[in-house]
C-alpha cells in the first residue's frame, strides 16, 4: 500500500508540470492562423432576403435629430459572368420613423422604389463595379478596372498618368474584372 503522503507529492508534482507546460504555451508567441478569404461563388439562382436597419442621430442645437429606416429586400444572382456576376435587387418593403426634417423624402422616395428590380453587375468577389463617374463623384473608393487576371492579381491598384492630367486629379484604378477580351 502507498503511504498518503506520496501519492499527495506524486499529485502535486503532476500538477506543477501540468501548470508549468500551459503557461509555457502561453508565453511562447503563437502563431496566428493565416485567414484565407473564400472565393465569392454563389450559385445561378440563389435567392437572398436582405434586411436592414439604419439609424441616425443628430444632436443639433435645436434638438437631437433621429431617423429609422428598416427595410428588407431580395437579392437574386441571374447569372455568371466571365468577370462576375449578374444580379437583381428588389426593394420589398420600407418603414421610415423619426424626427428628422428629411423623413418624409426618405419615405417617399424608398416607397417609390420598392417593387422596382434594379440589375447590376459584380466584379468577380461580388463587389459592384465602379465607374470613373462615381469616383469623381466621391460615391466611390476606386475606378474599376479589366485586365489579364494571369498578369494582374484582383485588387492591384494602378494609376494612368494621362488620366489624371486630363481630369488634374490623382485618380486610384483597380483590378477587379477581367472583361470579355482577356483569357484568364
Amino acid at each position: 500500500m502507498t503511504h498518503p503522503d506520496i501519492r499527495t507529492a506524486a499529485r502535486s508534482k503532476l500538477f506543477g508540470a501540468v501548470i508549468a507546460a500551459l503557461l509555457s504555451l502561453a508565453a511562447t508567441p503563437g502563431r496566428a492562423a493565416e485567414v484565407v478569404e473564400r472565393p465569392y461563388d454563389p450559385p445561378v439562382g440563389s435567392h437572398w432576403i436582405i434586411e436592414s436597419e439604419t439609424r441616425t442621430e443628430d444632436n443639433r442645437p435645436e434638438g437631437l435629430r433621429s431617423s429609422l429606416i428598416n427595410m428588407r429586400s431580395e437579392m437574386n444572382v441571374e447569372a455568371k459572368t466571365p468577370d462576375g456576376f449578374r444580379i437583381s435587387y428588389v426593394n420589398r418593403g420600407t418603414a421610415v420613423e423619426g424626427n428628422d426634417p428629411m423623413v418624409p423624402l426618405f419615405r417617399s422616395t424608398l416607397k417609390a422604389l420598392e417593387n422596382v428590380p434594379i440589375l447590376a453587375t459584380t466584379d468577380r468577389a461580388g463587389k459592384p463595379l465602379a465607374t470613373l463617374q462615381a469616383y469623381l463623384r466621391g460615391e466611390a473608393p476606386y475606378v474599376s478596372v479589366a485586365m489579364d487576371s494571369a498578369h494582374f492579381a484582383y485588387g492591384t491598384k494602378l494609376r494612368i498618368p494621362l488620366v489624371e492630367k486630363v481630369f488634374g486629379r490623382c485618380i486610384e484604378f483597380r483590378v477587379v474584372d477581367t472583361g470579355g477580351w482577356f483569357e484568364g
